[in-house]
């Protein structure tokens, strides 16, 4: 009786935070350790499609776990993506993207915000890819640096400037790599981040991203129509 309410009164807060558990990381997705585990963190998943994201790693099982990692990102599974991303470090510690997408996915998204408890994580995931970015390219370079702009040790930096941060560090990288679609992809979703659900006023006209944010994504769709994460940010 009294387990029933512990977790009556769990769910009443959740339902009053806005949250819900499909939305939360999973504690095992976050408790998975890469560097001790002995068994694969994730499974090879069937029915996510072809979409590939080629990085800088000899060992085809690393990519074909970062290319799921991705694919769930997109899906906005990230709890699958995270154990995907963690794989391809537990089968690459030298793939410099995979933490890369291991400090992505913990970041915030338009249905979550940036939670607490991840924080230190995902900023180490990142410190971990960018200590990597002398044996990448300089495009997977350029795509982890723009990543660290988002986290951050110091306690007084607010969420709002590093998620501004972060977009304009994915407009400089856009500029930089015009033909990237997936530059593109996450530059949009990164301005959605900065105002989430909330890009139209009342009148229905444009709030001041908004514009830049289906211009984006329409680039990438009008390029590749069948792009995961632009057709589900879209």
């Amino acid at each position: 009786m009294q387990s029933k309410l512990v977790w009556g009164i769990f769910f009443v807060l959740l339902a009053n935070s806005g949250l819900s558990l499909a939305m939360m990381h999973d504690s095992r997705a976050l408790e998975a350790d890469p560097f001790s585990a002995t068994a694969p963190i994730a499974p090879r998943l069937a029915g996510l499609g072809e979409y590939s994201f080629p990085v800088t790693t000899s060992n085809a099982e690393s990519q074909y776990f970062f290319n799921q990692g991705l694919r769930l990102t997109y899906a906005f599974n990230h709890s699958e993506a995270l154990r995907a991303f963690k794989e391809a470090v537990r089968l690459d510690p030298g793939n410099a993207m995979a933490y890369w997408g291991w400090a992505l996915v913990l970041g915030p998204n338009i249905n979550l915000p940036m939670q607490s408890y991840v924080r230190e994580q995902a900023f180490e995931a990142i410190q971990k890819a960018s200590a990597l970015t002398r044996l990448v390219s300089k495009r997977e370079a350029a795509y982890i640096d723009a990543l660290t702009r988002r986290y951050s040790n110091n306690a007084s930096a607010t969420r709002a400037k590093l998620d501004k941060n972060y977009a304009e560090a994915m407009a400089g990288l856009v500029r930089s790599y015009p033909e990237d679609l997936d530059a593109l992809t996450l530059y949009g979703a990164a301005l959605m981040n900065l105002s989430p659900w909330d890009y139209w006023y009342g009148d229905m006209s444009p709030k001041p991203n908004t514009e830049k944010i289906l211009a984006a994504f329409e680039s990438v769709l009008e390029r590749a129509p069948r792009h995961p994460g632009a057709i589900h940010y879209y």
